[in-house]
């Protein structure tokens, strides 16, 4: 049996059950606890007015998103530079195909595509827009990108980088989530205004039916400004809110809100879940760029300590199981290095 990082009572918060002021209260109730000792971080320092805020693991080496220097950084696995490609325009978020050893770099102008082995950009997929983040589809050789100025997801061939297609969003999207065994890609947008009820205008996630072409149904997300969906590969989708700060959870069998699961967090940025669903790790915006540990089985905060607050990008075993994540700190032109390998073992 697995036995958790904490020993503690189950705290659930029914979000069905609540609204308004009780339902951000009740999400607020939950306080940090201390890290834990399995848990360790180190820092890369990275040259000055860089500006780090995406990073992404390819061909056993670490590439940065530089805002500053408007290029990604290549490094390798200990933390030394190999080179610095620019970039068509300023970078903004990477996905990486291990298959073929590239990323995909979001830019504010189409995407670039990098090769991570040879260590050169080898084409660009022409969307004249921000993109604000892809989902790649490998077996079916089909990328997914959020345009950051309509609401639209293109599709582009992995190939020959061409756009092949559009669908129609609920509001302008980011970061993109693939399920493949469902043939659905989960897009969530950020808040839209309701006068009648303020306090619960929020986002929504659409669920975007790849078989059909078309998003078949949005999942509205009170309160919360999504700002990004991450999934460990079973039932359910997990949802942080950049403003509000909440973390909810979807249940992908209805496609709707798991009422059982509720916690705050704060301004979250990015999420990344373990495989086993059983771990999740969110970064926070704020003076101190904060890393969140949450124990999804008792929908429990674990740990909370100073890291970053960029778009992670984590190293996983070939079970799925999270031993690294690299963690951009923008504030202080660093990236976090965080040690999750001795967490696992810890747990019988």
């Amino acid at each position: 049996m697995a036995r958790k990082l904490i020993d503690r009572p189950v705290v659930f918060v029914a979000l069905a059950s609540l609204s308004g002021v009780a339902l951000l209260g009740a999400l607020a109730a939950v306080g940090p606890q201390s890290v834990p000792k399995v848990i360790k971080v180190d820092q890369w320092v990275l040259a000055r007015k860089s500006w780090p805020v995406s990073c992404c693991w390819v061909a056993r080496r670490v590439v940065v998103a530089l805002e500053g220097s408007k290029g990604v950084l290549v490094l390798n696995e200990a933390g030394d530079p190999v080179a610095t490609v620019p970039t068509t325009s300023t970078p903004v978020l990477l996905e990486a195909d291990a298959t073929t050893e590239r990323v995909f770099v979001s830019t504010t102008d189409g995407i670039d595509v990098l090769d991570a082995a040879r260590i050169q950009l080898t084409g660009h997929v022409a969307i004249p827009s921000l993109i604000y983040g892809i989902a790649l589809d490998v077996e079916q050789s089909v990328g997914y990108a959020c345009d950051g100025k309509d609401p639209v997801l293109h599709s582009f061939d992995l190939g020959t980088l061409k756009v092949t297609g559009q669908i129609s969003l609920s509001g302008v999207g980011f970061k993109p989530v693939l399920a493949p065994s469902l043939k659905k890609v989960y897009v969530g947008s950020a808040a839209t205004p309701d006068p009648a009820s303020p306090l619960l205008s929020g986002g929504v996630v659409d669920v975007v039916d790849l078989v059909a072409g078309r998003v078949a149904k949005s999942i509205a997300v009170p309160g919360m400004t999504v700002r990004a969906i991450a999934t460990g590969g079973g039932q359910y989708l997990y949802v942080v809110a950049n403003v509000q700060g909440h973390l909810v959870r979807i249940d992908t069998r209805a496609d709707s809100i798991d009422p059982q699961f509720g916690l705050f967090v704060g301004r979250a940025n990015d999420i990344v879940i373990d495989a086993r669903q059983e771990s999740a790790y969110v970064t926070c915006e704020g003076a101190d760029e904060e890393m969140v540990v949450i124990d999804l089985a008792r929908c429990t905060e674990i740990a909370r300590f100073h890291a970053g607050e960029g778009f992670m990008a984590p190293v996983r075993d070939d079970f799925g199981t999270v031993l690294r994540l690299f963690v951009p700190n923008f504030k202080r032109d660093a990236l976090a290095v965080i040690d999750t390998s001795e967490v696992w073992a810890h747990r019988q």
